[in-house]
């Protein structure tokens, strides 16, 4: 078991009931066993207490930052932070579609309450689609805008969120992006081993025809991973939107476990391998570094207006456009 973070740990999040309210319905975060709780807890955990380092090193009295977590879902760091700092928090999630009075759900609360006792302060959660919604906050509203596992999942427009999050964005106030990274170690050795590295469909009913709101696919198309970035795709991405990048590199929060066993000695010598070439991104070299599993950046908005950046790379329609003009033109050399 993780340690705790300053007496706040995954016992905590554990023994916390969380709930979202949307009018008079609620709907319980974790309808699962404990067990799949505690292993989301886990696979998380590490990345939760770094953020908190993150939020220490740059914001000296987090207790007085207003912060909005995007994608925030199941909570996790939502509640870690108003138990650590006290911060005041907000957070979002994808709306729920139409009523059976034909009005949208746009807003709710998410509530925390512990087995342990002890006040918990209800959250406001506002549903909205992050890259084709107007944020539904004022002009620099925020200090701290969270943005963790979420563009990876994004379909048509990363930028139209950046430059959302630089509106609310008060100035000097600070981004927190996360995700995974597709030049990871682990995508290689699939490649090498013949397997797709692309996540594949998600399943959206069961043999029965009964849609479980636990699966990804309860999300539609954005259950899945629809786009990951490299380390330089991200930063670029971030810069190119007005933001002054303050950190920016790989992480690794996991290495695979190696258990000997004698019943299974090519699983045993597949997952030493794996580990040995995981263990090779911590090496002091930066070709390797940037193989570790996640893309790390933290910025800055120190500009008043955000810019509307559609690097090539990511907007293929561009790139698209460029290669059709030089086809024509004669230029392009293949």
């Amino acid at each position: 078991m993780k340690s705790n973070h300053n007496g706040f740990g995954v016992q905590n999040l554990l023994r916390t009931r969380v709930e979202e309210h949307f009018g008079d319905r609620s709907f319980p975060v974790y309808q699962s066993s404990e067990d799949a709780k505690l292993g989301r807890i886990l696979m998380d955990w590490d990345r939760i207490v770094f953020t908190l380092g993150v939020i220490e090193k740059h914001f000296s009295d987090p207790a007085n930052i207003k912060v909005l977590e995007l994608g925030a879902n199941p909570y996790f760091l939502t509640q870690m932070i108003q138990d650590r700092f006290g911060s005041e928090m907000h957070t979002n999630g994808c709306p729920l579609g139409l009523t059976e009075d034909d009005e949208e759900i746009r807003s709710g609360i998410v509530s925390f309450e512990s087995s342990a006792g002890g006040e918990q302060r209800p959250v406001e959660n506002r549903l909205f689609n992050v890259e084709e919604d107007r944020y539904p906050y004022d002009d620099s509203s925020f200090d701290l805008v969270i943005c963790q596992e979420l563009i990876e999942h994004l379909l048509f427009s990363p930028t139209f969120m950046l430059n959302e999050i630089h509106r609310v964005l008060k100035k000097g106030g600070k981004l927190i992006m996360t995700c995974p990274n597709v030049a990871r170690i682990d995508v290689l050795r699939k490649v090498l081993t013949n397997k797709n590295p692309i996540w594949g469909y998600v399943k959206v009913v069961d043999k029965s025809g009964r849609r479980n709101s636990d699966w990804p696919g309860s999300h539609g198309v954005y259950g899945r991973h629809n786009r990951e970035y490299t380390l330089a795709e991200a930063t670029d991405l971030a810069r190119g939107c007005g933001f002054k990048i303050l950190e920016s590199e790989c992480l690794t929060f996991h290495l695979p476990k190696v258990q000997a066993s004698l019943g299974h000695p090519l699983l045993f010598l597949q997952t030493l391998i794996y580990r040995s070439m995981k263990s090779a991104t911590f090496l002091p070299l930066k070709f390797l570094q940037l193989k570790k599993d996640f893309v790390f950046i933290a910025a800055e908005k120190d500009r008043d207006t955000p810019v509307e950046y559609y690097p090539p790379s990511l907007y293929d329609v561009w790139q698209v456009q460029h290669d059709e003009t030089a086809v024509s033109s004669g230029s392009l050399n293949i």
